[in-house]
């Protein structure tokens, strides 16, 4: 949401730079219901440039 992407356009993104992943796996993973795999977070460090520090406090 701080980024103003949506689900759809964040998997967009993600699969973009070759990570599978849907707008259904990301709304799970938000909520807890599926775990994130280490290939997802790296993407996700990558599209949000933040560090890891910042997603694991």
């Amino acid at each position: 949401m701080e980024r103003g992407l949506s689900q759809e356009q964040l998997s967009a993104q993600l699969q973009v730079r070759g990570c599978d992943i849907t707008r259904s796996a990301l709304a799970k993973i938000e909520v807890g219901q599926r775990h994130i795999y280490a290939d997802e977070l790296m993407h996700l460090h990558a599209v949000f440039g933040v560090s890891y520090e910042e997603v694991f406090p």
